[in-house]
């Protein structure tokens, strides 16, 4: 399968997940918006560094160094309660996510007919209902943490480079087409190791179920 199809088939699947997300939005949105909160106090952060060294540690502003603290104190709170709404929030909606497709799940494997139990290991369904889900939910939340948080702080931290030097922010852009191939590159790899990641669990399930089902014959031959 080529990048193209992978990147096309991801976004899919993306659009699938989110519509299991949609019953859990209120939570989903103020998850977005803590990760907002997160990046935009990082910004901040990086923006209040040069007022406070010139200010503070140069030109000995009383003002200004009398104001830092509230600075940085208001700055670490609005963080702290941004990342606590999403790391909550985003948790919440996932185990729900989670629930509701194994739900899904369970019920679509007790229809299948019987043909298919026996082409097909138990220990492989066990997998797919129990650790690919899993997976399922940690992918999809990086996902939503690039798509907002990364992005968000991204740009903030580029329009704020611009501020202090565009020269230098032009060249850092320059060879920002050549890390994103390697990115790619590398998270097409990072695929198909997961791939076979998932593919393995399968066979280790359906040989340590075999194993502790048989645990007697086991240790009869000294295993």
């Amino acid at each position: 399968m080529t990048e193209d199809k992978i990147a096309v088939n991801g976004a899919l699947l993306y659009r699938r997940l989110l519509s299991y997300v949609w019953p859990y939005k209120g939570i989903f949105l103020i998850s977005i918006l803590g990760m907002a909160v997160v990046a935009l106090s990082e910004v901040a952060f990086a923006a209040l560094l040069k007022p406070i060294m010139d200010g503070g540690f140069v030109e000995r502003n009383q003002e200004i160094i009398a104001l830092t603290p509230f600075l940085l104190m208001a700055v670490f709170i609005a963080r702290a309660a941004g990342a606590i709404a999403d790391e909550y929030c985003i948790a919440w909606v996932s185990r729900r996510v989670i629930f509701d497709l194994r739900e899904l799940l369970f019920a679509k494997i007790l229809r299948l007919p019987a043909r298919y139990f026996d082409l097909n290991p138990t220990a492989d369904l066990i997998s797919r209902l129990i650790y690919d889900l899993e997976q399922v939910s940690t992918a999809s939340t990086m996902a939503v943490r690039v798509m907002v948080k990364d992005i968000l702080l991204g740009l903030g931290l580029v329009i704020w480079m611009f501020i202090l030097s565009w020269h230098l922010t032009l060249i850092f852009l320059l060879i920002t087409p050549l890390v994103a191939v390697v990115v790619r590159k590398a998270s097409s790899r990072f695929r198909r190791s997961s791939e076979g990641i998932q593919d393995s669990m399968a066979g280790i399930t359906h040989i340590t179920k075999e194993a502790l089902q048989g645990q007697k014959v086991v240790k009869a031959y000294g295993g």
